[in-house]
């Protein structure tokens, strides 16, 4: 996709802004992710996930900005360290 996660915000700020009525089903899937992934990162900070998770910072950064989709790799690592389906 060439259009940023962000992109698809009809209203509001990502991820918790309104999604545009024809935004795809995966930036939905994402903006529920990176809501999810905030929540997290209130209580343990990004760089602490990040290390935890094994990922790398500057994708879990652009995953809460909504500025790039996510890598598989992405997604697996912070779906096994905290024990849930994301995706």
């Amino acid at each position: 996709m060439t259009t940023p996660p962000r992109g698809w915000v009809a209203d509001g700020v990502w991820p918790h802004g309104r999604l545009a009525a024809d935004a795809p089903a995966a930036a939905v899937r994402l903006a529920a992710t990176a809501r999810r992934i905030s929540e997290v990162v209130e209580q343990l900070g990004a760089a602490a996930l990040a290390t935890a998770a094994r990922v790398d910072r500057g994708e879990l950064d652009d995953l809460l900005a909504g500025t790039a989709w996510p890598t598989v790799h992405l997604i697996v690592g912070l779906e096994t360290y905290l024990a849930e389906t994301l995706w």
